[in-house]
């Protein structure tokens, strides 16, 4: 009797020995299961992260847009084509701007803003029965460019670049220093001669130059651009022969000096 009461006894001890082993494994598994799944979303979390920074690193304009203040002198001519017209010399004449270029990718820019253009040029014509005039054209206008500007990557603290695109003048303002010459005789006059010149321009723009930077966010460039126009600045008819229509188009290379910023 007695012996089997110990083995009852014992019996029970085991089976909550037993028990407990179970519930300690249940929990150390239910823990290392939260754990495992805390790691799972964390590394989801990680994972959905990822191709958001990616995509804001890939996201167009991310490089760096500028702007330009810049001075330019220039010389200037005007080449016609009407009979009895002939071009009478270059003149020296200034531009100054400010330009932004807005970046497409790293290398490449859309370059736009404004330019005021003081362009000069000579022409010598008929312009009475026995009198020649050469005319001194001082032409003020604002020109808005639109160019496509390609930069190199920076060779130490240069960065060298090229530019094409066309440039659209609004005439503000055109005056004539004129000298008549009739035989020995000669007389000189400045005359606005708005009436004689069109208010619209159209050029194309071509330049090169390098950029040099002083500080993270300042750099200074020089340039040189040849502005070509191809539409007649001319308006009326010759005065002498009325079956000649004035047509003429202006040039100039231009140095330009600026800072970026």
């Amino acid at each position: 009797m007695f012996d089997l009461l110990e083995k009852e006894y014992q019996s029970e001890k085991n089976v909550k020995e037993s028990s407990k082993k179970i519930e300690i494994e249940y929990i150390r598994h239910q823990s290392i299961s939260l754990e495992d799944k805390k790691v799972v979303v964390e590394d989801v979390e990680e994972k959905e992260k990822e191709p958001q920074e990616l995509f804001i690193k890939n996201v167009p304009f991310d490089y760096s847009d500028s702007f330009k203040h810049h001075v330019a002198p220039n010389i200037g001519w005007l080449k016609p084509d009407a009979k009895n017209y002939s071009s009478d010399g270059p003149v020296m004449g200034f531009t100054w701007g400010l330009i932004g270029d807005f970046s497409i990718t790293e290398n490449y820019f859309i370059s736009s803003g404004f330019n005021l253009t003081f362009n000069n040029g000579k022409l010598k014509y008929p312009y009475a029965p026995g009198t020649v005039l050469n005319r001194k054209y001082n032409i003020k206008s604002l020109e808005i460019p639109l160019v496509l500007k390609i930069k190199t990557n920076e060779f130490g603290k240069f960065r060298y670049f090229g530019k094409i695109g066309l440039g659209t003048s609004f005439r503000l303002s055109a005056k004539g220093k004129d000298e008549y010459t009739s035989g020995s005789i000669t007389k000189k006059e400045t005359n606005n001669i708005d009436s004689d010149v069109r208010f619209l321009r159209e050029s194309l723009i071509v330049g090169a130059g390098a950029e040099y930077s002083l500080t993270e966010d300042l750099s200074a460039f020089v340039g040189i651009t040849f502005d070509n126009g191809f539409t007649n600045i001319l308006k009326g008819k010759n005065t002498v022969n009325t079956s000649v229509d004035q047509y003429a188009i202006t040039n100039y290379f231009e140095l330009n000096l600026g800072i970026l910023f």
